[in-house]
């Protein structure tokens, strides 16, 4: 009954996904800038301005905002709104933040024109809340960083950029990647590990679930 409903939701959300096809500066030729994928790009607009941030006298007050508390408030609001904004840094660290941010820009346009962006754009929201309230339930808060969602647009993607009734052999690949990474980082601090897990699973779960808007032609 849960599954349906969640399709039901997502069947309503693509009859008012609007296609982000909006011109910007027209260029020679007649060409013209494409605003092809705004989830992803604000996504890495956001990162890049909040890791700015850092770089000020409000250093404090933007890491509290942008991770996960370590003492969570469940009566707190601000709190849960927590739970989706620590996606967007990293601490402060550049190169931290380069790697994931890398496998966002590559794979994630791509998978947003496949799927819509209010699709892609509630997936991760969901996939975001829910590795964050797994680290306040078993490891009390601090965590940041978008590992969960490089991770989650990896196995998405390999499911939406391929034709119907075909089994991609980039999927068994990832998988042995993530279980051989997967389990370094467990023997050496699951709490390193638990993201990237738990982002992969969310990927093969929402490619299950989600409807494609552009199916991959021949």
């Amino acid at each position: 009954m849960e599954a349906s409903f969640l399709k039901n939701v997502f069947n309503f959300a693509i009859n008012i996904n609007v296609r982000s096809t909006t011109r910007i500066t027209p260029l020679g030729g007649g060409r013209n800038f494409r605003w092809n994928s705004p989830v992803i790009l604000a996504f890495c607009v956001i990162v890049f301005f909040v890791h700015l941030a850092y770089q000020t006298t409000f250093q404090y007050s933007v890491a509290s905002t942008f991770s996960v508390p370590q003492n969570f408030d469940w009566s707190n609001p601000a709190h849960y709104l927590s739970l989706f904004l620590y996606i967007f840094s990293d601490n402060g660290y550049w190169n931290h933040i380069s790697t994931p941010m890398l496998l966002i820009v590559i794979i994630g346009p791509i998978t947003e024109e496949r799927l819509g962006s209010i699709q892609l754009a509630s997936v991760i929201l969901i996939t975001s809340f829910i590795v964050g309230l797994v680290d306040v339930t078993l490891f009390r808060g601090g965590l940041f960083g978008p590992l969960c969602i490089a991770y989650l647009l990896m196995f998405l993607a390999t499911f939406v950029n391929v034709k119907k009734g075909d089994i991609p052999l980039s999927f068994i690949l990832m998988l042995i990647v993530v279980l051989v990474v997967g389990a370094q980082e467990w023997i050496q601090d699951f709490r390193r590990a638990f993201p990237m897990i738990l982002g992969s699973i969310s990927g093969m779960f929402w490619a299950k679930m989600v409807r494609v808007v552009q199916p991959v032609t021949a």
